[in-house]
């Protein structure tokens, strides 16, 4: 997570957005100890019956 958000910084980004499973809970308790917020559920988007959560981390 440290080279892709120094990569980003390099490239003067603003935001990392990244999905994850609604059923897959621990990496998405990982993302939020990095500083991932969610910013929307994304119904059905790989499986019918599941969400995909969209994170963000904004950077400085």
């Amino acid at each position: 997570m440290g080279w892709l958000e120094e990569t980003a910084n390099v490239h003067s980004a603003r935001n990392i957005f990244i999905c994850v499973s609604q059923f897959n809970q621990e990496a998405y308790e990982f993302y939020k100890t990095c500083g991932y917020t969610k910013v929307a559920d994304l119904d059905g988007l790989i499986v019918d019956e599941h969400a995909e959560f969209l994170l963000r981390k904004r950077l400085p």
